[in-house]
């Protein structure tokens, strides 16, 4: 019985683990096709990438979105960071459907739905870096290290989209007046440019850090044993003196 158990838990554990590499392999390009059909239901204007071709245009437009994605997804440089985007484009997009019949008439329900968000989000970060630990642990040029910073950047804007504009603006909108709401979905944007802008630069400071082109010198185990006499002796004839 106990072995039937076990290997039911093995099974488990490895259909689990299946799951969630399919998922993270997937999730950027099921990101970017849902982010083709949103940019071009907010954009009209992509609508028409080849004159008189809605269709074509649309075509086009995931195409160039999944080779964006595709290109970085298999650079090791940027791979962790914009599978982190792509997965938080994806909470996103779901939030926005989730929110849209969520009424959040007290504080003290933005305040719960705000929890189990981050809860949420918490976890699929977790996942998403333990998938991605590997990946991430390449050393990057001054190019993608501009890049990730405004990846990561993307990612902060878009969680404080979600509890500023999804969550807590419809508390706001409830409980204010209209021109309060106005002057807080004015101060929320401000709030979510200044976080990017500060993530962005933080990001490719701490990034440069660790990534510096550092000159490396390697010493032997004879080397250091010389150095090591010579400073003995250096220390034997000065305390002579």
């Amino acid at each position: 019985m106990v072995d039937i158990i076990s290997i039911l838990l093995m099974v488990t554990a490895a259909i689990v683990y299946f799951l969630m590499k399919t998922v993270f392999n997937w999730l950027p390009y099921a990101s970017g096709f849902i982010g083709a059909i949103f940019l071009s239901w907010s954009f009209p204007a992509l609508r028409n990438i080849v004159p008189g071709e809605g269709r074509l245009s649309f075509i086009m437009l995931i195409l160039l979105i999944e080779i964006l994605i595709g290109v970085l997804v298999n650079i090791p440089q940027t791979s962790g960071p914009v599978i982190l985007l792509t997965s938080m484009i994806f909470v996103e997009l779901a939030m926005v459907v989730a929110s849209s019949g969520i009424k959040c008439a007290s504080w003290q329900k933005a305040l719960a739905v705000t929890i189990i968000y981050l809860i949420s989000v918490s976890a699929i970060l977790s996942a998403n870096h333990s998938y991605n630990a590997t990946k991430g642990a390449v050393k990057r040029n001054i190019f993608a290290s501009g890049i990730v910073s405004v990846m990561y950047a993307a990612t902060v804007g878009i969680n404080l989209f979600i509890i500023l504009g999804e969550i807590w603006a419809k508390y706001v909108k409830v409980a204010a007046s209209e021109e309060v709401y106005k002057i807080y979905d004015k101060v929320g944007l401000i709030v979510i440019a200044i976080a990017m802008a500060g993530t962005a630069i933080l990001s490719f400071v701490h990034d440069r850090k660790k990534n510096g082109d550092a000159i490396v010198i390697e010493v032997s185990e004879e080397e250091i044993e010389a150095i090591k006499v010579a400073n003995n002796i250096k220390e034997d004839v000065e305390h002579e003196v």
